[in-house]
């Protein structure tokens, strides 16, 4: 609707508005007004793909996967 013109402010996941043509990103409201969505991987009890689910899993955590999440407004989990 922002984009349309039929409206003039969205609040919405950075994710979702990142990639929209005809919007200006102004950037994350503040910390305690958040909604932090959390999202897991795990491989399923008697998966047939074991090898594959545990490439995937690596590769969600390695440099080039927090690239991309950070590139799509995402922010990957903070490891202690």
């Amino acid at each position: 609707m922002v984009a349309a013109g039929e409206a003039s402010i969205a609040v919405q996941p950075t994710s979702e508005l990142m990639g929209e043509k005809g919007l200006e990103y102004l950037g994350p409201i503040p910390d305690e007004l958040q909604l932090i969505q959390t999202f897991s991987a795990a491989i399923v009890a008697g998966s047939k793909a074991l090898d594959a689910a545990q490439r995937l899993i690596a590769f969600l955590g390695s440099r080039r996967a927090v690239a991309a999440l950070r590139r799509n407004g995402m922010e990957p989990i903070q490891r202690g």
